[in-house]
């Protein structure tokens, strides 16, 4: 399993990682809920995975999905939408100066890619933001879908620094405000964080997404199930674990109950499912298939 690779495309088409399919509860979330979507998880549980999975699924890119529920139920014929990514895992962004001209930086690089889109740095990043939406759309002939990965890593990467962070969040709002202000341009919009920042009024700027985070429909769709652990013909996490399970010299029993306690106690929404952090279970599950059964026996 990939300890620290969350990029859909180059998993699948490394061809040697174990990827679990989530792709029926992404079908669910695209055809059950609204156009504009919020999902809040915490750090390393999979939201740029599935960020990059919407990615190449809405560019229709079929193939990537081999071996998915996806590749044969979804309605193939319906994608090639102009996708918009943004990361704004923005890690030394200090104050408002330096996140609008990263934003701006951001931009230009997609008004440069594909079919150019005229710009001028002399734009805001939200008048940046609204000129490649119109144009992407105009030039595809359908919406453009949105993806906003770590929209809020600018807020709590200066929650220390209290006479930046009102200026940050105005950027921010203006910014985010766009996307609503020019809805009927895009086809989906999916924004993950790890919080909705409350009481800034950073979310009256997109107060149109709907917020799946507590939506027990949604409660598997990061994190392992523990039926993701179980069942052979879902994953393959069993072989792993019946390999980890005979280098520590335990039975299967023990180590799943092990891994249960230790690992299977994420739940977000009342009547969801528990899941396991997955970044924690593969780093577990990576350390016991190379331990020597001798380490631990004492």
């Amino acid at each position: 399993m990939p300890v620290d690779l969350d990029d859909f495309t180059r998993i699948k088409e490394a061809g040697r990682y174990l990827y679990v399919d989530k792709t029926p509860q992404i079908a669910r979330m695209i055809l059950d809920d609204p156009r504009h979507v919020f999902l809040a998880r915490p750090r390393r549980f999979g939201k740029t995975l599935l960020v990059s999975t919407l990615e190449a699924l809405f560019q229709g890119e079929r193939e990537k999905f081999q071996g998915t529920w996806m590749y044969r139920n979804w309605d193939w014929t319906r994608h090639g939408y102009p996708v918009l990514r943004l990361d704004m895992a923005l890690r030394d962004i200090h104050d408002a100066a330096a996140l609008r001209s990263e934003l701006k930086f951001r931009m230009m690089e997609f008004g440069r890619a594909g079919d150019p889109v005229v710009l001028d740095m002399k734009m805001s990043p939200s008048q940046m933001l609204r000129t490649i939406l119109r144009n992407r759309a105009e030039q595809a002939g359908r919406e453009v879908v949105v993806l906003v990965d770590e929209y809020d890593t600018p807020i709590t990467e200066n929650l220390e620094r209290k006479e930046e962070i009102s200026a940050i969040l105005d950027v921010l709002r203006a910014f985010y405000g766009t996307l609503k202000d020019n809805a009927r341009l895009v086809r989906f919009t999916f924004m993950t964080g790890i919080t909705r920042v409350a009481r800034v009024g950073l979310f009256s700027g997109v107060n149109h997404l709907y917020d799946l985070s507590f939506n027990p429909r949604a409660s598997d769709l990061v994190g392992f199930t523990q039926q993701d652990l179980e069942d052979k013909s879902r994953s393959g996490l069993r072989a792993l674990i019946e390999n980890g399970a005979h280098n520590l010299g335990w039975k299967t029993e023990r180590l799943y109950q092990a891994l249960e306690d230790h690992y299977n106690g994420y739940l977000f929404a009342k009547g969801g499912q528990t899941v396991y952090n997955p970044f924690s279970l593969v780093n577990c599950l990576y350390d016991i298939s190379i331990v020597e059964r001798a380490q631990v026996s004492a």
